[in-house]
């Protein structure tokens, strides 16, 4: 279902949530491999998403 969404608009990848958390921080901090490569496939910009700590997805 999330690749779906992502089919429809690459940018969801980017949405931030509670503490500035975007979907590749979830992956990465859950460790789901899959998601990640997925994510930085349809959006390799997302890596530089910062956490409102400033935190990219490679400091989680």
């Amino acid at each position: 279902m999330v690749f779906s969404f992502m089919d429809m608009n690459k940018e969801l990848v980017r949405v931030k949530g509670k503490g500035g958390l975007t979907p590749l921080h979830l992956a990465s901090e859950n460790g789901d491999v899959e998601f990640l490569a997925e994510f930085l496939t349809a959006c390799p910009d997302s890596i530089e998403d910062l956490t409102v700590r400033g935190e990219t997805a490679l400091h989680i």
